[in-house]
């Protein structure tokens, strides 16, 4: 997964900690790693992808929410063995 927003960051963090051996959660700076950016077709922020075998499987363009970020990692990682990853308890 790769986010590039401070107003994901509570979700990224978040999402780190709750399942640290099911996703890598990578933070890039885009004013940084300009290169990186236009390798990956980032061409506006905030942007949040998440890859799958290497190949990008969703992408949102924009803030999104904790619930919308869990919902696209359990579709296609299928990981959650319990609902409680979903509410948080």
């Amino acid at each position: 997964m790769v986010c590039t927003i401070k107003k994901n960051g509570a979700v990224r963090k978040k999402m780190a900690t709750e399942m640290p051996d099911k996703v890598q959660i990578v933070r890039i700076n885009a004013d940084e790693n300009t290169k990186l950016c236009k390798a990956l077709n980032v061409s506006a922020l905030p942007v949040l992808k998440l890859y799958k075998n290497r190949k990008v499987v969703w992408e949102n363009l924009g803030f999104v929410s904790e619930e919308q970020v869990k919902s696209r990692i359990i579709q296609y990682y299928s990981i959650i063995e319990s609902p409680d990853i979903l509410t948080g308890k």
